[in-house]
């Protein structure tokens, strides 16, 4: 019989060990030593390399809007901004990241804006340092204000 308690003995620590090793139960820990906490990992933002936001997609014509370069911008890195239309007039901002857009162009033209982005570091777009991007805006007729004044009551 001790040679069965013996095996039985062998065969709990064997069982116990493999617990342990793969996770099942946690090895006691002394209380100077307790287990070194992890971080947990944050998720960074996902911004896309280059993006030209604008208020509406339809202008019309003869106004004015307003393009917004959108691009990750990393710490100690400096940019320098160039922007080109394809139609309409750009009014300020050639060298920021937002400009006005003239859109004195006919009714039914496209207008297409475009900027280039260089960094002074290869953070945010890579080695060649550069991205391009575009943004088509559709030009429609006006909205005609309304000019008849409303009858008042009583009054010819």
């Amino acid at each position: 019989m001790t040679a069965h308690k013996a095996s039985l003995t062998c065969f709990a620590l064997c069982i116990a060990f493999a617990c342990v090793s793969w996770g099942q139960i946690s090895p006691k820990t002394s209380t100077a030593n307790p287990p070194a906490k992890t971080k947990k990992k944050s998720v960074p933002r996902k911004v896309s390399p280059c993006e030209i936001k604008a208020s509406r997609s339809k202008v019309p014509a003869g106004g004015k809007e307003t393009l917004r370069a959108i691009h990750p911008k990393p710490k100690g890195t400096t940019f320098t901004y160039s922007w080109s239309v394809s139609n309409g007039r750009i009014n300020s901002g050639q060298a920021t990241p937002t400009i006005a857009l003239d859109t004195h162009v006919p009714p039914g033209e496209s207008i297409t804006a475009t900027i280039e982005i260089n960094a002074s570091t290869d953070a945010p777009f890579g080695p060649d340092r550069h991205k391009t991007c575009s943004y088509t805006l559709k030009v429609v007729k006006p909205r005609k204000a309304a000019t008849k004044p409303k009858a008042q009551a009583g009054k010819p």
